[in-house]
């Protein structure tokens, strides 16, 4: 799966953002990544285990990799 990904892969330029509940600073490029890919290429999800990231679930498409696999596992 890995290698289908990396040849699908594409590199984007994080979107300037300042999110008042994004707890960690340092992901704020991972979410200004996910803002321009949805603006862009229209990605549907950040895949990750960060919780700082996770608790912005509700506003943004951040899931889990068990939640993905769980939605698109048996494609």
């Amino acid at each position: 799966m890995l290698d289908i990904l990396s040849i699908q892969a594409e590199v984007i330029d994080p979107l300037p953002t300042d999110d008042p509940e994004l707890r960690d600073a340092n992901d704020l490029p991972v979410l200004g990544t996910l803002l321009a890919a949805q603006k862009g290429e229209g990605a549907d999800y950040l895949i990750t285990g960060d919780k700082d990231l996770l608790a912005l679930a509700k506003r943004f498409p951040v899931v889990t990799p068990v939640e993905f696999w769980s939605r698109h596992g048996s494609l």
